[in-house]
């Protein structure tokens, strides 16, 4: 009869157990406050580029009704109405090519839900084309430090961000407070970076060089966020995917935060120069909509996107 009883008594508490395991993995989920935003709220064109892409992010439960309003006539969406579950939700937005659209074209729409509108501005620019000269120099700086393979495979110039620029009014008043090639004319070179674990838009590279073609080094040091793919492969495999360093952060000690968080990916110039994942949680949020104000503030882990390592855990504020 004893051994009836203990068996019993062992049952329950097994029971109770796993009930309360499965009770507490409840619990530690973090609630959220609805919040519906647009990630990228400024949209360019140009000659080089035609379409962008919109993203739709909604943090609560279940799914909210969206649509677009006053729409420019010489935009195209891919949608003006749905509606977005918890997650992202994609829209793809061009210039209407049957349309005659002046190169200063400018205008705004909006994305509205029961929880607000977000306002999306967009603009046409005219973006005049690089000499073959300076593609040539770019592209060969490019090769001598990645390699011919990572550079055809991986690296692709971008025409419509890469820039001619004249002399900087500013830094021929003040030399001092700039660097000495703003004072001149220059040419901003940027390649976008495409591989694998590494969402779209992945990290850019971007360097300058003067009129001849001569690269300008960024820093006292020469680096001009460009890994070293032939004298160190490690720095140009990016093992760690966004999952991952999500996963290192929260074993980091990253807070949960009022929000979920955010991740970036781009190239780092601090304790070391590596490509990076930064982590970003949201501690505290204030909005006054009435002034147009407001302030946040957080943490973020930095992560080497190469060794996994944690490079930095800092504070993050913003305000306008």
């Amino acid at each position: 009869m004893k051994q009836v009883l203990i068996s019993c008594i062992c049952a329950v508490l097994a029971l109770c157990l796993t009930t309360c395991t499965r009770d507490m993995s409840v619990d530690t989920r973090v609630e959220y406050d609805p919040e519906f935003y647009i990630q990228n709220n400024y949209l360019e064109f140009s000659n080089y580029l035609n379409s962008g892409k919109l993203i739709l992010h909604y943090t609560g439960s279940g799914s909210l009704e969206w649509q677009v309003e006053d729409f420019p006539a010489w935009l195209k969406i891919s949608a003006k109405s749905g509606t977005v579950v918890t997650g992202k939700t994609f829209l793809t937005v061009s210039l209407d090519t049957t349309k005659t659209i002046p190169a200063d074209s400018a205008g705004q729409f909006s994305v509205t839900s029961k929880l607000g509108k977000q306002v999306v501005r967009c603009k046409v620019i005219q973006v005049p084309p690089l000499p073959p000269q300076i593609i040539v120099a770019a592209d060969r700086f490019l090769v001598s430090r990645v390699g011919v393979e990572f550079f055809n495979t991986n690296l692709a110039i971008n025409k419509h961000k890469s820039r001619f620029y004249l002399p900087n009014e500013y830094c021929l008043q003040h030399p001092d407070n700039c660097a000495a090639y703003m004072q001149h004319p220059f040419y901003q070179v940027v390649y976008n970076l495409n591989v694998a674990n590494i969402p779209l838009p992945g990290g850019m590279i971007e360097f300058c060089l003067d009129t001849t073609g001569a690269v300008i080094p960024a820093d006292e040091d020469g680096h001009n966020g460009i890994p070293d793919c032939l004298g160190n492969p490690g720095e140009c495999q990016f093992p760690v995917s966004e999952a991952q360093a999500i996963a290192l952060a929260r074993n980091a000690g990253l807070a949960d935060g009022i929000k979920p968080w955010t991740t970036s990916f781009y190239w780092y110039s601090g304790e070391v120069q590596s490509y990076v994942w930064a982590v970003t949680c949201t501690l505290e949020e204030r909005k006054n909509p009435a002034m147009h104000e407001y302030s946040a503030s957080g943490k973020s882990v930095i992560i080497d996107a190469n060794s996994g390592d944690i490079i930095k855990i800092g504070e993050w504020w913003a305000e306008s």
